[in-house]
């Protein structure tokens, strides 16, 4: 599946691949761009899961040739929480 990332004022697109069949279910952000250094194309491991209020939550470790973080409290990863936001109409 593609997906696209916005940090701060650059735009990357990728690839994201998911195995929900471990536990805890797995993600793989494979990101368009090369590493400067390497030429190869960066790939970032990590977990996902849904909490009880449906909040993605994603602990990645960041660029190619890390370990998928030992677990969602791991502090040397980076922590993604997506929400879906409802609209509200004004009283």
């Amino acid at each position: 599946s593609k997906v696209t990332v916005f940090e701060k004022t650059v735009t990357k697109d990728g690839q994201f691949i998911v195995d929900s069949r471990k536990d805890p279910a797995e993600i793989d952000l494979i990101s368009s761009d090369e590493d400067k250094t390497t030429g190869r194309v960066v790939k970032s491991l990590g977990f996902y899961q849904f909490d009880k209020d449906g909040k993605l939550i994603i602990v990645f470790q960041k660029g190619s040739d890390t370990a998928r973080p030992k677990t969602f409290d791991d502090k040397t990863a980076t922590r993604l929480v997506l929400e879906k936001m409802k609209k509200c109409t004004p009283p």
